[in-house]
């Protein structure tokens, strides 16, 4: 059997192989630079010493997470959220209120919601089930983006908004898989 053959057979079995793409999809993210976090607390508690003011602190927002998505019941999750906030450091550490003010209780926020189908239009566009002002956009080409939260200041309530996109990190086994099918294709080619 020639070089060519074998690559072709081994591609055609590699392909048959391959379990059919699950309705539950599940890829990491990346935040990109730039993104930002906005907590507002109560406006009649505020944090002192927040920057730009007690009533608001501005944050940046980087890190990872893991996007789940169901297309069958075209819902999606962040999971195993890994996030690093710059900006009002005192403040992530010594907080004298629990709100979402440091990385881990942003986590668990995050990690809580689960965005459900808002409309579609060539993006997919989901909400969060229980603040529909948090939107978040998958582009179908590696690329989300999470925009919006909730407001609660006007009730004595606090507020939180974000504005950031993400990007797919590649999974190294299919990288693996592309540079082992580059290799063998070499081998075989110089004994064809």
């Amino acid at each position: 059997m020639n070089g060519a053959r074998l690559i072709t057979c081994l591609l055609f079995v590699a392909l048959t192989a391959a379990p059919a793409r699950a309705a539950v999809t599940q890829t990491t993210y990346r935040i990109n630079p730039g993104g930002q976090y906005e907590y507002k607390p109560s406006p009649w508690i505020g944090i002192p010493g927040g920057v730009p003011s007690p009533f608001e602190l501005d944050f940046g927002i980087g890190g990872t997470f893991i996007y789940e998505l169901d297309a069958t019941a075209k819902t999606a999750r962040l999971l195993n959220l890994d996030l690093s906030l710059n900006g009002n450091e005192a403040i992530q550490t010594q907080s004298p209120t629990p709100g979402l003010v440091n990385a881990p209780n942003i986590e668990r926020f995050l990690n809580s919601r689960l965005f459900v189908e808002d409309f579609l239009g060539g993006l997919l566009h989901l909400k969060s089930s229980d603040y529909s002002n948090l939107k978040l956009t998958d582009s179908l080409n590696g690329n989300l983006t999470l925009l919006g939260g909730f407001n609660n200041t006007p009730a004595d309530g606090d507020g939180v908004f974000f504005n950031f996109s993400a990007v797919a990190i590649p999974e190294p086994t299919a990288a693996t898989l592309v540079a082992l099918a580059s290799i063998v294709g070499l081998f075989f080619k110089r004994l064809a």
